[in-house]
């Protein structure tokens, strides 16, 4: 079991370190197309959890974007909430992402105990995942209307 929790982490931190450098590239863009490498990597994993080669691979591919998602939303969430409560905000998506896990974990046991076969349990993912992708494109509409001032927002408060 720990050289799985090494692969995952040494994923997760490599997923970081990319989601920054994507974040930094442009951060409206970043948060879809990190949201979207995910929903790749949970089809993937799907379709390698086969062998057990295949299974570290989907493990690590998931790690990596999945991780890729935090820098571009929290920078997101910290810019939207600057000037008002920018820690209190990051602390609420920080606890939004457990509450996730959470019931991500409560999900695939049940769907375990009701004879679900361990390798589609990424599957189960792909339907909040595509209501993240679908909000993240809004987001990105409504930031490129709100840089455009077309709906009377002071561009500079973002």
């Amino acid at each position: 079991m720990a050289p799985l929790l090494l692969v995952h982490g040494a994923a997760c931190l490599t997923g970081n370190v990319l989601g920054g450098r994507l974040a930094d590239r442009g951060l409206p863009r970043a948060l879809t197309i990190s949201l979207l490498g995910t929903g790749i990597a949970l089809c993937a994993a799907a379709l390698l959890a086969g062998s057990p080669v295949g299974a570290l691979a989907g493990l690590a591919l998931v790690g990596v974007t999945y991780f890729a998602t935090f820098p571009p939303l929290n920078t997101w969430i910290a810019v939207s909430a600057a000037g008002l409560a920018p820690d209190l905000a990051l602390a609420v998506g920080s606890s939004a992402f457990n509450i996730g896990i959470a019931a991500a974990g409560w999900l695939g046991g049940s769907a375990l105990a009701a004879g679900l076969a361990p390798a589609r349990l990424p599957v189960l993912g792909i339907g909040a995942l595509a209501l993240a992708v679908a909000v993240s494109i809004l987001l990105r509409a409504r930031t490129r209307t709100v840089l455009s001032g077309e709906d009377g927002t002071d561009p500079s408060a973002l």
